[in-house]
């Protein structure tokens, strides 16, 4: 009986702290940070959301026909992003209140929760299509400007880096020489 409690009660822990660090991910640290590694790995596919061409459609040289179906695509998946987001939303929040139930089945916490991330692969399904549909409609000349520009603009991120670095670090020597504890000798 004693066994069957503590299995129990920690089954019941986990499942909370799987729910918790879900919504962590959501808004936390380390959401931004996965969110961030996905793309700039996309980012090296050329794979880039249509915003961030629409941005830039001069210097890619885009077709008015390509503004418009980069438009169009863009509209469609925020559309069907928001309202799979939203699902996600619910469906945690059902789990959320489900465990504060005196009394928990274990199948139906499993389905709520693989209902939950099956919604979630959903999303990035749809995410890695629209980026594959919208890199479609480039030409080959347009995915090479794209790389000149990346280039360029990572070039002249670093030299902003180290300029700025470079700056700071003399700042904080500076700092350190005329402190008064710092005597010469």
């Amino acid at each position: 009986m004693t066994k069957k409690l503590i299995l129990l009660a920690a089954a019941i822990l986990m499942v909370v702290s799987f729910s918790v660090d879900l919504q962590a991910q959501n808004r936390g640290h380390r959401g931004m940070m996965k969110h961030s590694r996905f793309g700039i790995h996309m980012a090296e596919k050329n794979m880039f959301p249509a915003h961030m061409l629409l941005r830039f459609k001069d210097e890619i040289g885009l077709s008015e026909a390509q503004v418009g179906k980069l438009e169009k695509m863009q509209e469609q998946f925020e559309e069907k992003s928001i309202r799979s987001k939203a699902d996600v939303e619910v469906k945690q929040m059902k789990i959320q209140s489900y465990l504060k139930n005196d009394k928990i089945d274990r199948k139906v916490l499993e389905k709520m929760i693989r209902d939950t991330a099956t919604l979630k692969t959903d999303i990035q399904i749809e995410r890695m299509n629209y980026m594959l549909d919208i890199k479609s409609v480039l030409t080959a000349d347009q995915l090479n400007k794209i790389e000149t520009l990346k280039k360029e603009h990572r070039e002249k991120r670093m030299e902003d880096r180290k300029g700025k670095r470079g700056q700071e670090y003399r700042e904080k020597r500076e700092k350190r020489e005329k402190r008064p504890d710092r005597e010469t000798m």
